[in-house]
């Protein structure tokens, strides 16, 4: 969210990351970004998770992703919009599969709109297999582009939903 390398209000970020305990991030007086503990625990149903989590008390909840959907997230979801709350799914580290071509925009550009197209096939109809999860919002990330000195070149190779997804998350 603009948060500069280091930043000791920063996450931790690695691919392999799966959050143990909850963790609070304030972004700024309006809004607190709040990572919840890992899902995949198969003694804790999505209702119960829902429950357990407090989740009926956020404004809008963000199911990150890597290149696959957790069946239990698109399941928590679901109950989630049922509730009226509103969630989207983000699909994270597109910088992973942008090997930059810095010397040509054009396909460089063309790349990463075939990655959003290919991603969008992908995960959409397996979304949408759950009715209340018809049309909801998916955006493309790239983490490079998260923080506040990213570069330019940076910003051109991998950037793709970033800016709109922070718009998302602090307009809720």
């Amino acid at each position: 969210m603009g948060i500069a390398n280091g930043d000791p209000r920063a996450a931790f970020v690695d691919q392999y990351s799966e959050s143990k305990t909850e963790q609070e991030y304030e972004v700024d007086e309006k809004t607190l970004l709040v990572e919840l503990v890992h899902t995949d625990r198969p003694e804790e149903t999505a209702k119960d998770y829902f429950r357990n989590h407090h989740l009926a008390d956020f404004n809008l909840l963000v199911f990150v992703t890597g290149q696959s959907m957790r069946k239990k997230d698109k399941e928590i979801a679901s109950i989630v919009r049922q509730k009226n709350i509103n969630c989207i799914f983000v699909r994270s580290a597109c910088d992973r599969d942008l090997r930059p071509i810095l010397d040509d925009l054009e396909e460089q550009k063309a790349k990463k709109q075939n990655l959003k197209k290919l991603g969008l096939e992908k995960y959409l109809p397996d979304i949408e297999k759950y009715s209340s999860l018809k049309g909801v919002e998916c955006y493309f990330v790239s983490s490079c582009c998260f923080y506040k000195n990213c570069s330019a070149t940076n910003k051109r190779a991998f950037g793709l939903d970033e800016d709109k997804l922070k718009n998302t998350i602090l307009g809720c």
